[in-house]
């Protein structure tokens, strides 16, 4: 196995669950396979959730030594992950859904949903800082808001 190969596979993702006001809300965690210390990043998804586009994001920051969490911003809407993702790239359907979520942000909101993400990082006894976000679409916004 090369290098390249091998850093590509240094790496365990899982969905989990963070507290958001005593709220359960689903986020995907991707993390080093490798001892800690670890430093974390906070990702703000794109407009479409938590797709693989933004996942595989995750995981390359996971593969260069960053522990990585991803909250589902649009927890507040009754649109799940699993439904907005599910929609092929060109189906129409899919900006259809997603517009209005991302209309109904607030930013009082994001900021809670993004501190819970960091609080779980922080939680994590392999991850001891520092501490970075970055945001993909609406996320880029999102990550200046911090």
């Amino acid at each position: 196995m090369t290098d390249r190969a091998r850093r590509r596979k240094a790496m365990a993702s899982e969905w989990v669950s963070i507290d958001v006001d005593g709220k359960p809300v689903d986020a995907y965690l991707a993390l080093p396979d490798a001892p800690g210390p670890h430093p974390g990043v906070v990702v703000a998804m794109h407009v479409f959730g938590m797709d693989r586009f933004v996942r595989e994001k995750c995981d390359g920051l996971a593969q260069a030594g960053y522990a990585a969490i991803m909250p589902y911003l649009f927890h507040r809407s009754d649109v799940t992950n699993e439904r907005l993702t599910g929609y092929a790239f060109e189906d129409p359907v899919r900006r259809e859904v997603a517009m209005p979520l991302k209309d109904s942000l607030r930013d009082d909101e994001l900021l809670k949903d993004m501190l819970a993400g960091l609080a779980y990082l922080r939680s994590l006894p392999d991850v001891a800082g520092p501490f970075g976000v970055t945001g993909f679409c609406i996320g880029g916004r999102i990550a200046y808001m911090l």
